[in-house]
């Protein structure tokens, strides 16, 4: 989150923001069963019903992107659109989904 500091206050002029660290990173608590790319996904698709935040874009780089698009992908759909980073591939959705 601290890399996207730079830009908060221009951003927040055009949007609402909330920004989160995904259980295990930053300073948010670690829980081995949400370590997976789904079970942040369904952490943060639960987060955004707890939170009322309607349908919001999500930003997500590095290791929230696969947690980014499991979330975009809980239904009902939990969010309006994901931007993601280079994490998003293959090779999480074969490892997350044994």
């Amino acid at each position: 989150m601290y890399a996207f500091e730079p830009m908060w206050s221009k951003l927040a002029e055009h949007a609402r923001l909330f920004a989160i660290d995904l259980p295990g990173f930053g300073a948010s608590e670690r829980s081995e069963a949400l370590l997976s790319p789904k079970a942040m996904g369904e952490f943060l698709a639960e987060l955004i019903v707890d939170a009322d935040l309607g349908r919001p874009y999500i930003v997500a780089p590095d290791v929230g992107t696969s947690a980014a698009l499991f979330a975009a992908a809980a239904p009902p759909s939990a969010s309006a659109a994901s931007s993601s980073g280079p994490a998003a591939r293959q090779s999480h959705f074969s490892w997350a989904s044994r």
